[in-house]
């Protein structure tokens, strides 16, 4: 019975897999990658996949499951890393933006300047960043801002290009404004904290992953299944399947308040 080992073989080693997806999934809602409601269904999937596997309705079934579930560790990595990333740069715009509200706070201090320029500079606006740093440096003593001057000095292996110069347009009024400027020359508003506003990856990135993943799995293991029904039970799982997926991706999808700023 050589089908029937192949298949008991698949569903046992489609466990690891699951049992790597279910601690991954604890993580990611723990963490607050995920909410709580998609995490548990993401669960309960991992569980029904490895089911299936172990008790598949068709012997295709146990193969898919097995493939399914390590195709999704392999790529687990590359999405975690895109999640790593989001949180970085959620972190990096959110000290942009304090360094904003200090300077709003302190306009004629120059260390809060300073502090937005270096912030600027972390996220990839260096040319701007070099230009409010350097009007703003002499009004900071050598003696005192050891740390600011060897920030700039590092600054300065920065290769220039002009295009890193280039002035940016301000998103409340169009006006073009040239390097150095914290605020926008024309209505006041911090256009440079605005150009980054727009780049947060919202939260719901990781929801919206795992109902991906949930609607492949669904398609994947749902579909063979009516290969090996009469035609109306067929036409049937097939119409549910698509209609669970396409459930699970309108749901994950759909537009939210927090989209919506994000």
């Amino acid at each position: 019975m050589p089908v029937d080992l192949f298949t008991v073989g698949a569903g046992c080693l489609t466990w690891i897999p699951v049992a790597i997806m279910a601690v991954s999934l604890i993580q990611w809602m723990i963490a607050g990658d995920i909410d709580l409601p998609s995490g548990f269904l993401g669960l309960l999937v991992s569980i029904g996949l490895g089911t299936v596997a172990m008790r598949p309705p068709a012997p295709i079934h146990a193969p898919i499951a097995l493939f399914v579930a390590i195709a999704t560790v392999v790529v687990y990595p590359f999405l975690r890393g895109t999640m790593q990333k989001r949180e970085l740069k959620n972190f990096e715009v959110d000290e942009l933006e304090r360094a904003y509200d200090l300077l709003g706070q302190q306009p004629m201090n120059p260390l809060p300047k300073f502090r937005v320029a270096k912030q600027l500079y972390v996220l990839g606006l260096h040319g701007h960043a070099i230009r409010i740093a350097e009007a703003v440096l002499p009004q900071l003593p050598k003696d005192l801002f050891t740390d600011e001057h060897r920030i700039w000095r590092q600054w300065q292996y920065t290769p220039q290009t002009p295009s890193m110069f280039a002035p940016i347009s301000c998103s409340e009024c169009g006006h073009r404004n040239d390097p150095g400027r914290t605020h926008c020359f024309q209505c006041g508003a911090p256009h440079l904290l605005n150009r980054f506003r727009g780049k947060i990856v919202p939260k719901t990135q990781g929801r919206k992953i795992l109902a991906a993943w949930i609607a492949l799995v669904i398609m994947l293991v749902g579909l063979p299944f009516a290969g090996n029904l009469p035609i109306g039970g067929a036409v049937a799982v097939v119409v549910a399947c698509l209609l669970g997926a396409a459930l699970v991706l309108f749901l994950a999808f759909r537009p939210s308040n927090e989209g919506a700023t994000a």
